[in-house]
């Protein structure tokens, strides 16, 4: 399955266009406070899918955003959860694999948002080391939101 067969947004932040700017994904649900990350950029093209309704059931767990490079060499698979985080990693793992063809050269970043109080036992740090072992650059996690920044080719924590 290739990324470009699905509709993106596009967000130009280079050439005439340069200036700084924000690509925001969160729930669709009309609250006051919804969770959401936040990936701000500077000087590039990125482009964002939400691919968890256009990727059909049939294709089995899915995140709710995928967000990319221009050039593909960077990835950020997103999902906004309630509070099952272990069930929401594994939706960015098998969206992973389903985009195999676009991204298997990319820097691959995951970030995962929830809100109230995770209702699995196992630890942040531990879900860090496995993201790791499965080759992810980063797994970002926190509650609510995600503050992230493109700068110098990488996705990072915006503090």
């Amino acid at each position: 399955m290739k990324i470009e067969n699905f509709k993106s947004k596009k967000f130009d932040f280079t050439g005439s266009n340069r200036r700084k700017g924000e690509i925001v994904c969160k729930e669709s649900k009309k609250s006051k406070n919804p969770s959401k990350v936040v990936l701000k950029v500077s000087e590039a093209e990125f482009y964002q899918v939400k691919f968890d309704e256009q990727c059909g059931q049939e294709h089995g767990l899915r995140c709710d955003f995928v967000v990319y490079l221009g050039d593909k060499s960077v990835v950020l698979f997103v999902e906004i959860k309630g509070n099952d985080i272990v069930h929401a990693y594994e939706q960015i793992k098998n969206s992973r694999k389903l985009l195999t063809e676009s991204f298997s050269n990319s820097k691959q970043h995951c970030a995962i948002v929830y809100c109230g109080t995770p209702k699995n036992s196992v630890s942040f740090s531990d879900l860090k080391i496995e993201a790791k072992k499965d080759k992810f650059k980063e797994l970002f996690i926190k509650s609510n939101l995600i503050s992230l920044k493109y700068e110098n080719s990488e996705i990072q924590h915006d503090r």
